[in-house]
């Protein structure tokens, strides 16, 4: 899905089978961290995608945070979850300009450094953040 939407193709499909796999991981193992994970990441493909075809994308970049939330408090070590709840605030934070949302993003993604130093994508997550919070 997330391919997909790089090269500007409708990720609809893929992000509908992501999110039937998804599910049968959840009835599997409903405490599956990654599980929320791969949730939230496709939140944010499926927001993403919305805003650029003009429709409403405000409650799936909400829900893609909710979801990293429930992976971070499944699992407070997964730097991934702490990286995407980042992008979450990031992506909430570039349509609204919401102070407390980018602060919350700047944690996440500092922790998601100090659990993983070698998260490249944080770094520039960190950066967008950080330039939203300059005046």
């Amino acid at each position: 899905a997330t391919f997909r939407l790089r090269r500007g193709d409708d990720p609809t499909s893929s992000v509908e089978a992501g999110r039937a796999a998804q599910n049968e991981a959840l009835r599997l193992a409903a405490d599956s961290a990654l599980s929320y994970v791969e949730a939230a990441r496709l939140d944010l493909v499926e927001a993403a995608w919305a805003a650029r075809t003009g429709r409403e994308a405000a409650s799936l970049r909400s829900k893609a945070r909710i979801n990293a939330e429930k992976a971070i408090a499944l699992d407070r070590q997964l730097a991934d979850a702490r990286l995407l709840a980042a992008e979450a605030c990031l992506s909430i934070a570039t349509a609204e300009r919401s102070p407390a949302t980018i602060t919350s993003g700047i944690a996440h993604v500092e922790q998601a450094l100090r659990l993983n130093p070698q998260l490249l994508a944080a770094r520039t997550v960190q950066a967008a953040l950080r330039q939203l919070s300059a005046p």
